[in-house]
């Protein structure tokens, strides 16, 4: 924000007073918001007040009695940019008074990924710089300011985002900057830039050394080897303490969280083709929560020879883990076992619930109540407010279940008597649907081609509460259990067919299944990107990731907690998908009503240069009934960061099953062109050239075909 400068006269004595908004002020490539603040000051008395060598007349008297502290109030008008080119965004890290801004600067470097580059951002502000120091009506303190500030903007980058100059082989961004600091002498800036730039490439050239000649061998090391797997008995799963496994499950979780980079977060960057590249601290958190999904499936099927009532006791045992799990905190380990509860091959088994002892239902119930859709995940959300700057979970607030209650304040009694504090980890979906919604429903542009600020101050507020909790998980105090990760990363899992078979098995189907039905049966927890047929794989993270598809893949988990009775309520299920996820579930059957809601709809979009080019990454969009092709191409060329002038070059089609395309026509309304016989809306915008090689492909296909038949 840019704040007026305040009189000599007069120092700031409360600010507690809220800016009001007044008005919008529209400039040249800007778009301000100016706030309305009233301020209130302090006047000396005149005995205080100093001399002024010019005029003679006293510094900072005030305007009442002589002699007298007195208070003052003024408005003042705040301008914040709503919306600018890039080169006004760079203008507004700098105050007009020459102080850094350091909310806006925050939030700036944390979102400029989405509509600017690391190179042009850099470029602008070296730009900046130069007009700065070639301003000749600021006074030269002012520029000395100004310049300062900008230096203190690249330090604070390069310190805090120094991934984004890592891009090797040349490091084209981290040597500009370089050459910069040392034009304007900034020494000790050089000096650290400089060795930013030998780590990464010392980090380059051993990630690329391949030497097949090197060999290592330390016969300590063997020994501990062979005495550990050999030696040491393998774990089972009903062996392994409960607390062990809720508290190595933390410790796994805690290391992931405070690993992730959150600007991963934004813009859909983990739906890319290139997530491992782009996102990969997300890819490791999805990864790990399916891995927990997977097990708790597994460890209740594998074993088709077990009464019903051993079989219960393995839900049972995964039931307390949760329980635990809850007591630390654990929010993502917690989802990822209720989801596995909830997969269709475990809640199908009627009879083993039936052995379930009522206690536990009520215990599962209320775990489960914790990730309940109402009201905006209204509960979950309470929970992380309320626990996430705690030191223990909460016991007033875990529902009506004694025997929870019970526990949570045991726990927490023990935790006060040894002196120990936990952290918090999040359910990352919730986050992640939180800033897909903003980036569907907020344009990244205005409608005269300026940058929407607003957007990146929503979505910083998001990435905020991410920080805090990562900041949180230093708390956690829990050393990793070799034998437990032993176990967990040599525990053979089941792909979603398998599970469902070994479920048939345990106890046959009750009706028969149509293959939809046995694959439709999982909702995915956040929104999806490019999802495909469920029998790929399995998540409910909403996403799974295999080696085999370069997409995401988006499971439908639908949840359905047993009832207190012992039997699963199939008749009354409890969705705890996400918000968004209710637009893209598998058991749309063909109508568009979950799809087309309020005369608008959510399209997902991928972009396609060339015919042998994969599609780059996917966009969301926000479709009105009114839209039609044209304006359509132009949306999905704002969200792809290209020029909307280049709509004639580009044709867009409805991506339909079976990887058929339904080209819409040039003045076609969309909203109901679109083939409602989907389970999700996802359109190609389409190079004019690709259609051009696609269609000499089949000409020539057809002439050698005919040769053949002749």
């Amino acid at each position: 924000m840019n704040y007026p400068e305040s009189k000599d006269s007069k120092s700031p004595l409360n600010l507690d007073d809220g800016p009001v908004f007044w008005k919008a002020v529209k400039e040249k490539d800007a778009i301000y918001n100016v706030y309305l603040k009233r301020v209130r000051y302090h006047t000396l008395p005149d005995h205080l007040c100093g001399i002024d060598e010019v005029s003679g007349s006293r510094v900072g008297s005030g305007s009442g009695i002589k002699g007298v502290s007195q208070l003052a109030s003024e408005t003042l008008k705040i301008r914040s940019i709503k919306a600018g080119t890039l080169q006004r965004l760079i203008e507004c890290l700098v105050q007009v008074t020459g102080e850094l801004d350091s909310s806006y600067v925050n939030t700036f470097l944390a979102t400029y990924r989405s509509f600017a580059s690391t190179e042009q951002v850099l470029d602008a502000i070296i730009d900046r710089f130069r007009q700065l120091q070639e301003e000749r009506q600021m006074k030269d303190s002012l520029k000395q300011d100004h310049t300062k500030c900008l230096r203190s903007v690249l330090s604070m980058w390069l310190d805090t985002y120094s991934d984004d100059f890592k891009k090797p082989p040349h490091f084209t961004s981290l040597k500009k900057l370089i050459t910069f600091a040392s034009d304007v002498n900034d020494a000790d800036f050089t000096l650290r830039a400089k060795h930013r730039l030998e780590r990464f490439r010392k980090e380059f050239e051993m990630a690329n050394k391949v030497d097949p000649l090197l060999f290592h061998f330390c016969l300590c090391d063997e020994v501990d080897y062979v005495l550990q797997t050999e030696f040491c008995k393998p774990l089972e799963f009903h062996n392994i303490p409960n607390d062990t496994i809720a508290e190595q499950l933390t410790y796994i979780d805690a290391e992931l969280l405070k690993k992730l980079v959150p600007h991963h977060c934004l813009g859909s960057t983990w739906s890319r083709d290139r997530k491992s590249e782009e996102a990969p601290t997300i890819l490791a958190t999805v990864t790990q929560f399916n891995a927990v999904l997977f097990r708790v499936v597994t460890t209740i099927l594998k074993n088709p020879k077990l009464k019903k009532s051993q079989r219960a006791k393995v839900i049972v045992k995964w039931i307390d883990i949760a329980q635990k799990v809850r007591e630390l905190k654990n929010f993502s380990s917690l989802k990822a076992i209720i989801s596995g509860l909830q997969s269709n091959s475990v809640y199908r088994l009627r009879k083993t619930w039936d052995h379930i002892p009522k206690e536990h239902l009520h215990l599962y119930g209320e775990l489960s109540n914790i990730f309940s859709e109402e009201n905006n995940q209204i509960t979950q959300r309470e929970l992380l407010m309320k626990e996430g700057s705690a030191k223990f979970a909460d016991p007033g607030i875990v529902g009506k279940n004694a025997k929870q209650r019970r526990s949570l304040q045991k726990r927490k009694s023990a935790f006060i008597e040894n002196g120990i504090v936990t952290g918090t980890i999040p359910y990352l979906g919730t986050f992640l649907t939180d800033l897909t919604m903003i980036d569907t429903a907020i344009p990244d542009k205005t409608d005269q081609g300026l940058i929407n600020f607003e957007k990146k101050r929503k979505e910083f507020d998001i990435l905020v509460q991410i920080k805090l909790l990562q900041s949180a998980c230093n708390l956690y105090n829990i050393k990793e259990d070799p034998q437990f990760t032993r176990w967990f990363q040599g525990a053979k899992v089941y792909d979603e067919n398998e599970s469902y078979e070994l479920s048939c098995v345990i106890e046959a189907a009750q009706s028969p299944r149509t293959p939809k039905d046995k694959t439709g049966s999982f909702r995915h927890s956040f929104p999806s990107h490019n999802r495909k047929n469920s029998n790929e794989s399995m998540s409910s993270y909403g996403s799974s990731y295999n080696a085999d598809d370069t997409s995401v893949s988006s499971l439908n988990l639908t949840p359905s907690a047993p009832s207190a009775t012992g039997a699963p309520p199939f008749e009354k299920q409890m969705s705890h998908s996400s918000s968004y996820s209710s637009i893209n579930s598998s058991e749309v059957d063909g109508s568009s009503a979950q799809l087309k809601l309020n005369n608008s709809c959510i399209v997902k979009v991928k972009l396609v240069k060339s015919s042998q080019e994969e599609p780059s990454l996917y966009k969301s969009i926000l479709l009105g009934n009114g839209d039609h092709t044209s304006t359509v191409i132009k949306n999905c060329l704002s969200k792809h960061l290209l020029s909307e002038d280049l709509f004639n070059d580009f044709v867009i089609a409805q991506v339909l099953s079976g990887g058929r395309e339904f080209i819409i026509p040039d003045k076609a309304n969309v909203y109901y062109a679109l083939s409602s016989d989907c389970a999700e809306y996802v359109i190609a915008l389409k190079h004019k050239s690709t259609l051009q090689t696609l269609e000499s492909t089949k000409k020539s296909s057809k002439k050698g075909s005919k040769k053949e038949q002749i």
